[in-house]
């Protein structure tokens, strides 16, 4: 019976050997870093990495103007954002428009912030709430009666 390394080893001329379908069979050397560098490069991509990603989002912080609960919104700017065009279709900036709920007394709130060509922001107004900081809502969050009590 072949062992292991009988199995895993390239044929000892170096080429690649078909499988009983007929495919052709890579082999990598055994204990090579090569082999276990792709493996490990396969899991990240299929599982993630322990790296943070970059996170290019647009993060809103909200408080409901009727019952102060506080919310949060992640905006995508590749897809969110709407361009706006001038004249002979120049691109002059994007427009966010983003419609809010909270989850205590469910009033909506519309928040529009503008910007320009290079996706700085220009203008933000809000209907219904304000504009708090992140830091604002953590404090708020973490105060908050939980919505099942």
């Amino acid at each position: 019976m072949p062992s292991a390394t009988d199995w895993c080893a390239p044929p000892k001329d170096g080429s690649s050997s078909p499988d009983s379908d007929g495919a052709s069979v890579v082999y990598l050397p055994i204990g090579s870093n090569l082999a276990d560098t792709t493996t490990m490069d396969f899991l990240r991509r299929l599982f993630g990495s322990d790296e943070r990603q970059r996170d290019d989002a647009i993060h809103l912080y909200v408080a409901c103007g009727r019952c102060q609960a506080v919310v949060h919104v992640r905006v995508d700017p590749r897809n969110d954002l709407m361009p706006e065009y001038g004249d002979g279709d120049d691109l002059i900036g994007y427009r966010l428009i983003k419609e809010i709920m909270d989850s205590r007394c469910f009033r909506l709130m519309r928040a529009e912030i503008e910007y320009d060509a290079r996706r700085r922001e220009i203008r933000r107004t809000i209907e219904g709430g304000v504009f708090i900081t992140r830091d604002e809502y953590e404090q708020r969050r973490s105060a908050q009666p939980s919505s099942r009590d």
